[in-house]
């Protein structure tokens, strides 16, 4: 939404799932996010994972 029209990473961290979330941002996703390399895709992936936990 508004990361995505202004050109900002975004990495969304689920509701009722934190630690798991901060997880695979340390692990997996963090180096990329900070060198600017996060993938427009995995952004995606990870924003439609956000509204489909917030939904369950």
């Amino acid at each position: 939404a508004a990361a995505e029209q202004n050109g900002i990473a975004f990495y969304p961290v689920l509701v009722g799932k934190e630690v798991k979330s901060w997880e695979i941002l340390r692990e997996d996703i963090g180096e990329a996010f900070a060198k600017g390399q996060f993938e427009q895709q995995r952004q995606k992936e990870s924003i439609n994972t956000f509204w489909a936990n917030l939904d369950n």
